[in-house]
């Protein structure tokens, strides 16, 4: 019986593991005005701030995959809901998840989002995501390691020390893109990244100023 009552144990907890996914919010760019986002979570209303190049803390992931989001959540027993501000439908699978938010061109649907598996196999440590979110290409040296980045995409590196594969990575990072005719070596730094670190570099444009601008957010 007491081994019957421990399978049984196991197996609720199985089901509830695989179902307590969490997610993190990402904000790229500038949000249309909108600041703050509210939402049922767990039994209540929780609040973020969507702040430019900025991970929010970890939310649970509701069993039906779907949050909808309002700027300020409609009172308790409210029968008939507005239509929110964003609604995210999560892919049903166990894989922790940042949503990547920003601005939309379609004033109905101020914001827009996609997906990255937050796992040890689709962002491992030591790596770096580089989204070029400019109609042009980018190309970056970090370290030794050369790579292009086309326009609207985004590429994954494996950061590593050449001298010990052990040790983080700590080298000299250029990124550049094409500018009048010529090439704009718009960053250039010394990047020092532990081994147990994650970075996300968001590439953009600023077509007033003519100038290119490199935002990196730690993901830890």
């Amino acid at each position: 019986m007491k081994n019957r009552l421990k399978l049984i144990g196991l197996f609720i907890f199985s089901i509830f593991s695989v179902e307590a996914k969490e997610f993190r919010i990402m904000t790229l760019t500038d949000t249309n005005g909108i600041r703050n986002l509210e939402f049922m979570n767990q039994g209540k209303i929780q609040k973020l701030t969507l702040t430019k190049n900025y991970i929010t803390n970890r939310f649970t992931v509701p069993m039906s995959n779907v949050i909808y989001f309002y700027e300020e959540y409609p009172p308790m027993g409210t029968k008939v809901m507005p239509e929110p501000t964003l609604t995210i439908k999560f892919p049903k699978n166990n894989n922790n998840i940042i949503v990547l938010i920003e601005s939309s061109e379609d004033l109905k649907t101020p914001l827009k989002y996609e997906f990255i598996e937050d796992n040890p196999k689709n962002f491992p440590e030591s790596t770096v995501i580089i989204y070029n979110k400019m109609n042009k290409p980018v190309i970056s040296k970090l370290d030794d390691t050369k790579i292009k980045i086309s326009p609207n995409q985004r590429k994954s590196v494996k950061l590593s020390n050449k001298e010990d594969d052990s040790a983080p990575f700590n080298g000299k990072v250029v990124f550049a893109a094409p500018k009048d005719g010529g090439i704009d070596f718009f960053y250039s730094t010394y990047w020092y990244v532990p081994k147990s670190q994650k970075l996300f570099c968001v590439i953009t444009e600023d077509k007033r100023n003519n100038t290119h601008e490199l935002s990196k957010i730690s993901v830890d």
